[in-house]
């Protein structure tokens, strides 16, 4: 059988509306805006041939022809969502597919790992990396994509430094960032990088900080998944443990995030392993 529907995002619209009795309050609830609900309807009237809505001085009205469609309208929705539901619920709830920059991969991710797999051994991972770009599907909150490749510049760290007459341009050039730290520990030059993915080296003294000189990064990292599977466990679970600790870091010479090595502020190679 074909169905002959208007769009989803217009019969949703519709029903927000009606129930709250206010374009609104339905576009909080869509995370659009109002004038979208109300572009929405208009369309879905259209479809239609029908007025939907009697818009008064500081009220809406439903038509007759609302008020008719509306319990169907409810009850078929109550039908998608339970089907949904269901599907999810018997899915493979376990598994969880985890795509992350290969830098904060390897640096961030993996030192917690295993601390993850043993409190939570129903889990099961698939990770890969990735410097692409996130989409958020239309309609859901967020806005603006992802984009995994931003980074920290040495213009800004010498900017911030007030040291000038330094070629940020020249040295040893990496794609990635894990390749420009690995070259910053054998004492090729100095990495710019967000603290929290090297703490550790630092720690073990792999590497050193040579100046106290930060810049405030513009970005971070952000766990994003899809709204239908935001409460599947392996999802909520993964969201719940990576919450209270928000990798937004500073960027400094031989502690950051940067695909560079090479250039020099100061003295020579002040961001090396130490030994």
């Amino acid at each position: 059988m074909v169905y002959r529907l208007p769009p989803l995002t217009s019969l949703r619209a519709f029903e927000a509306a009606a129930r709250h009795m206010s374009f609104k309050k339905a576009a909080e609830e869509l995370h659009v805006t109002p004038a979208a609900v109300s572009q929405q309807i208009k369309a879905l009237e259209d479809y239609l041939g029908v007025a939907l809505f009697r818009r008064l001085t500081r009220a809406l009205e439903l038509t007759d022809d609302a008020q008719a469609m509306l319990p169907k309208l409810r009850e078929g929705f109550e039908c998608l969502t339970a089907a949904v539901e269901r599907t999810c619920h018997h899915g493979p709830r376990g598994t969880l597919v985890l795509s992350a920059p290969p830098s904060f991969a390897a640096r961030w991710l993996m030192p917690r790992l295993q601390r993850f797999t043993e409190a939570h051994p129903e889990v099961e991972l698939r990770m890969s990396s990735s410097l692409g770009t996130i989409d958020r599907p239309e309609g859901e909150p967020g806005g603006d994509t992802v984009d995994l490749r931003e980074r920290p510049s040495w213009e800004e760290w010498l900017k911030a430094a007030g040291v000038k007459g330094v070629d940020a341009t020249r040295g040893p050039h990496f794609s990635d960032a894990g390749l420009a730290l690995e070259a910053a520990m054998d004492g090729l030059g100095v990495a710019l990088a967000l603290k929290p993915l090297v703490s550790a080296d630092v720690a073990a003294g792999r590497l050193a900080v040579p100046f106290p000189v930060a810049v405030p990064s513009r970005h971070a990292y952000y766990l994003v998944s899809p709204l239908a599977i935001a409460e599947r466990p392996a999802v909520a679970t993964t969201a719940r443990r990576a919450r209270p600790a928000p990798v937004r870091g500073r960027a400094a010479p031989g502690s950051g995030r940067r695909d560079r090595s090479g250039a020099r502020p100061g003295r020579g190679r002040s961001a090396r392993r130490s030994r």
